[in-house]
């Protein structure tokens, strides 16, 4: 029924209020019936169509902007666009801005290393009770699983590991720790320690000797201490992802006499400039990456002296990619120096605090690839009254980073809080 017709129908029909109700319904049912079956067949002409524009749309091409033609005026009016050129930087500033804390790239993620680096670590004293009644991974069970995740995770050996149970004096019983301990930092996943500082050597030559031996049976890496000068001053070198990660540790708090000879055991000094230079520059040139640990600076004190800041910049001109620093029991400052960086103290990681103001401090975390530090970031951390570390949330994380923040900031350092994590560029 064409429109005309259904016009004319219902202008032949009687008025409503003369037609029966089934009279109605008929017309309707009708009506429907006639035009149902017009749309039915008006729908099975069509989409064969529709399939096959579909079908030849498919295997066009898409076209890109650049493609698609422009009137003439289109082409002699338009603006010429430009490459942008990428070009690389080495400066940590440049590159963290965008990419740190962040996720390398995924064809690239095999090739980065990631570092961890920690604070001053002792079993002696309330660690040493807790290693007896829970073993010797418990110091590390709160936060071992951060540990795990990196690849070269550096920390500070400030207790000589050696047997004995009867301390000779209060200092001795602060400062010893159990040899099995090296299964324990091994297990939590630390692969390289310093040696160079003011404590390891409490036990003489002696307890130097069972301390390396005790971390070379658990497959822990060292160096800054040895039985003679050339031991302590050579570099330590961990092969990871195909690149060489080296330590040079030295300490310039060390007691007298016990600094390595070329006949005595000891710990590595800070040698003059000129020869600390040419170490540095040898462990450059056979790694990758050359880490610098240094026990420096005044104990519980809270000012960076211009002679490390002057060390720390000349051991980097010489070749060094990183500087971590220990010894005043409290964290300071970071400096960024020519896309290196420079933690001036990392504080205590495991190690009972003498006071509540030094239960405060951090993982550092950096992102290393292709010869540089593409990315920094800071993990809080808390140390409870058994010198037992764990990983720091809400308030406890948010001082502990606005502190950081506000001691690098003198150096030009942004500490970037974000959450209970920050990122350093």
């Amino acid at each position: 029924m064409q429109k005309d017709d259904f016009e004319t129908e219902q202008q032949s029909q009687p008025k409503s209020s003369n037609l029966s109700r089934t009279r109605q319904k008929q017309i309707q049912k009708e009506l429907v019936k006639r035009y149902g079956a017009k749309t039915l067949k008006l729908a099975w002409f069509l989409i064969p169509l529709v399939i096959l524009a579909a079908a030849y749309l498919k295997s066009e091409p898409a076209q890109t902007v650049a493609d698609k033609p422009r009137s003439a005026s289109a082409v002699t009016t338009a603006a010429p666009v430009k490459k942008v050129a990428i070009t690389t930087t080495t400066t940590l500033a440049a590159i963290t801005s965008t990419t740190i804390g962040k996720p390398v790239v995924e064809k690239e993620a095999t090739e980065t290393i990631f570092f961890l680096g920690l604070g001053n670590t002792s079993f002696g004293g309330q660690v040493s009770e807790m290693i007896k009644d829970k073993g010797i991974e418990e110091p590390f069970s709160d936060i071992s699983t951060v540990l795990k995740n990196g690849d070269v995770v550096l920390g500070n050996l400030e207790s000589a590991l050696a047997p004995g149970t009867s301390p000779s004096d209060d200092k001795s019983y602060y400062m010893r720790g159990a040899p099995e301990a090296a299964k324990g930092m091994k297990a939590a996943g630390i692969n390289l320690v310093s040696l160079a500082n003011d404590r390891i050597m409490y036990f003489g030559g002696n307890g130097l000797r069972s301390t390396i031996n005790a971390l070379n049976q658990a497959g822990i890496a060292s160096t800054g201490a040895g039985n003679n000068s050339r031991e302590a001053y050579t570099s330590k070198i961990i092969t990871v992802k195909g690149k060489k990660v080296a330590l040079l540790a030295f300490s310039d708090v060390t007691a007298d006499g016990e600094l390595a000879t070329s006949d005595k055991a000891g710990t590595a000094g800070f040698p003059e400039r000129n020869e600390i230079s040419a170490i540095i520059r040898e462990a450059a040139k056979g790694s990758d990456y050359l880490i610098i640990s240094c026990h420096w600076g005044e104990e519980f004190g809270d000012a960076i002296g211009e002679s490390q800041r002057k060390f720390a910049r000349k051991a980097i001109d010489a070749g060094a990619d990183i500087i971590m620093g220990h010894h005043p029991h409290a964290m300071h400052g970071i400096e960024l120096y020519n896309g290196k960086l420079i933690a001036y103290s990392m504080g205590d990681f495991i190690f009972a605090p003498g006071a509540i103001d030094y239960n405060e401090t951090f993982i550092l975390k950096l992102s290393l690839a292709k010869g540089m530090i593409v990315g920094a970031e800071v993990v809080p951390v808390v140390i409870d009254y058994n010198g037992k570390p764990s990983i720091a949330a809400g308030c406890a994380a948010t001082s502990i980073l606005k502190k950081l923040r506000d001691m690098s900031e003198p150096y030009g350092t942004v500490v970037n809080i974000l959450g209970d994590t920050a990122q350093v560029h």
